[in-house]
């Protein structure tokens, strides 16, 4: 994602933060599969607390899930070919809260 103007900046949107190059990476993977990937984000980065789930993962940069209307293979290999390191946390792997969780 060169060219991302200020790319380690934090963006906030609602109550969830993102670095502004995550967003361009969500906003470009969303665009390839017809998703609003920003709009299924359902926790970002900089969330201390926010879900005990979480294990202190989301506590800071570059980490964000999404919700479980876009845990779809072709949305998790998008972010993949993007250099995002994703997949989806089905109901065998994380107590029934299928998403896809991203770093």
């Amino acid at each position: 994602m060169a060219g991302v103007p200020f790319a380690h900046r934090r963006r906030k949107f609602g109550n969830l933060e993102l670095r502004n190059r995550t967003f361009a990476i969500l906003l470009d993977a969303g665009h390839e599969v017809g998703l609003d990937l920003i709009g299924a984000v359902t926790q970002g980065s900089w969330c201390k607390d926010c879900d005990p789930d979480s294990a202190g993962f989301h506590d800071g940069a570059g980490v964000f899930d999404l919700s479980r209307s876009v845990a779809k293979p072709d949305v998790e290999l998008a972010l993949r070919h993007r250099g995002v390191a994703a997949w989806i946390r089905d109901k065998d792997t994380f107590e029934n809260k299928v998403h896809i969780h991203g770093v």
